[in-house]
């Protein structure tokens, strides 16, 4: 981890979770600081609500990649266009910016203010602007013209250094990509996933991104994918920031904050 841990605080992930871990982003040796209530429930039951928890959402919601292209780039790309604002924006800004750009390398070409234009009415669009012009230069500079389609013979551990390195590409950012368009065993934490895991007990991390290890460590691997899509759509239809509708809520049973309520 980036924070340096204190040996009281940090316990070694146990042989069934290391088992969890990407191909090629092993936690060992890496500790995991432990910080959810459900660590202090045995592995047998540990892993019995975690399964019940996923499969109950996967039973609530349909499978959908909530928009999410199938190419790497072009999931990047809707993916940044996409932060901090609505679905229904980001969709309508990505699609614009798509039609205004026959192909990716175009990219270093354009105009900032031309993409700045295209971005505004999905917000920050200057950054959003400087962000993908700064992929499209660094993406030309290692592989010779603006792509990730490298990316599939990289590991998953090379995959998140190199996403990581472009410009405003966070871990979430990286594992999103890695998910919808690699296949990668990942679980992005975003901040619906977050507040879900909070109050479910499963982490007391302040932030998302803190996250990423101790929920991978908890998640088996092929419940990831539907585990990050339904918990963003339950954070969107019931588990909201505020106000959240713990009385129709299917995980009740399981959750430290709706039982509470």
């Amino acid at each position: 981890m980036r924070q340096q841990l204190q040996s009281s605080e940090a316990l070694a992930v146990s042989d069934g979770n290391r088992e969890n871990a990407p191909k090629g982003m092993s936690h060992s040796p890496k500790e995991i600081v432990k910080t959810g209530r459900i660590w202090k429930r045995s592995s047998r039951d540990r892993a019995s609500t975690i399964a019940t928890v996923c499969d109950t959402l996967a039973n609530s919601y349909p499978a959908t990649r909530l928009g999410n292209p199938h190419d790497p780039l072009a999931d990047l790309i809707y993916i940044t266009v996409s932060n901090r604002t609505t679905p229904d924006q980001a969709v309508a800004a990505y699609k614009q910016l798509r039609s205004s750009i026959r192909k990716w390398d175009d990219l270093l070409t354009v105009s900032r203010r031309s993409v700045e234009k295209t971005l505004r009415p999905a917000g920050l669009n200057s950054i959003k602007a400087a962000f993908l012009l700064g992929i499209a230069r660094s993406l030309k500079a290692r592989f010779g013209r603006v792509t990730l389609r490298p990316l599939s013979r990289m590991t998953d551990a090379q995959r998140l250094e190199f996403l990581t390195s472009l410009p405003g590409v966070s871990d979430k950012v990286a594992r999103c990509v890695m998910m919808y368009c690699f296949n990668s065993p990942v679980l992005p934490v975003d901040v619906h996933v977050h507040r879900l895991a909070r109050r479910l007990g499963w982490t007391s991390r302040k932030r998302a991104d803190q996250s990423h290890d101790e929920l991978e460590a908890l998640v088996p691997r092929d419940k990831r994918m539907r585990f990050h899509i339904d918990a963003i759509l339950h954070g969107r239809a019931v588990c909201a920031s505020s106000n959240p509708r713990c009385s129709e809520c299917v995980l009740r049973p399981y959750c430290h904050y709706g039982r509470g309520r």
